[in-house]
């Protein structure tokens, strides 16, 4: 079997169980998910919760003797090395990974589409809604009634207001999405915007020069249903931030464009493997 360690938000989250279901996929052997980080989450940076439920997902979830004994194994790592125990040196792509075989604990982000492009079909089906809610439905047919829709997804939140977070993220400036905006324009004839962000007055404040804007983001749809949405859009401006990464790599398009931001990280760290080749880097 394996065993993956969730942590973080649900962009973290469908990374790590994406992992999960490719290696289940290739070896036959089940995966577990271990949610012992989301018991105390008010001692977090920023407090998360389990939401991979939302999907259709294959849950198999860690019992909790068991998931204690994995984080007594995993803080003993250090002096007392397992074999059994398979920790993420970086962002990069490990190939290695995809060799293992069964009876391993994986903790790390995995935020590569190398670790799982090869089960896209499965794991887009899996990251399908379970339910969804009467506003996510109305803007549902909106943007499939739409032609050149393009999701534009801004990151502020502790990205902006955590100085510890702030210094290792940052966030996309109003350059990036200007560049965005304009490269655009010279490709796809009336784009309509429809702008996410966990910062509404953000957008209705700096985002005038888009023109027309369809504001999504709600506290009555969640997480699930905004990436969901994003999905739909024909076109996507993500911003640095694995919730809209997950938005672009799910819109099945065939002509899709999706702009990304080329320093993913305000510290310099690699990402060479997080972007697929076809997205345009700004």
């Amino acid at each position: 079997m394996f065993i993956i360690n969730l942590n973080n938000g649900l962009g973290n989250q469908m990374f790590q169980y994406a992992l999960g279901r490719s290696l289940s996929e290739a070896t036959g052997q089940k995966f577990y998910l271990d949610l012992t980080y989301y018991r105390w989450p008010n001692f977090r940076e920023t407090p998360r919760c389990y939401e991979l439920n939302k999907f259709n997902i294959k849950e198999n979830i860690l019992s909790r003797p068991l998931s204690e004994y994995w984080h007594v194994r995993r803080l003993l790592q250090k002096f007392f090395p397992c074999s059994k125990y398979f920790k993420e040196k970086s962002f990069d792509f490990f190939p290695e990974v995809l060799a293992l075989k069964s009876n391993k604990y994986l903790e790390g982000y995995w935020q590569s589409p190398h670790y799982f492009e090869k089960y896209r079909e499965i794991i887009v089906k899996d990251f399908t809604l379970k339910k969804i809610s009467s506003l996510a439905q109305k803007w549902q047919q909106i943007i499939l009634n739409t032609k050149n829709a393009v999701a534009v997804h801004v990151r502020r939140g502790d990205y902006v207001k955590n100085a510890k977070i702030a210094a290792i993220h940052g966030s996309c400036d109003l350059t990036y999405y200007h560049n965005c905006q304009q490269d655009l324009l010279s490709k796809v004839e009336n784009p309509v915007f429809f702008c996410f962000s966990d910062d509404r007055e953000f957008l209705e404040k700096n985002f005038i020069w888009l023109g027309k804007i369809n504001l999504v983001s709600h506290p009555d749809l969640d997480a699930a249903e905004e990436i969901f949405l994003m999905s739909l859009c024909q076109h996507q401006i993500i911003s640095n931030s694995t919730f809209s990464w997950w938005a672009a790599w799910l819109n099945s398009y065939p002509q899709k464009i999706v702009y990304a931001p080329k320093q993913w990280f305000k510290k310099d760290v690699s990402t060479f493997d997080l972007l697929p080749v076809e997205w345009l880097r700004f």
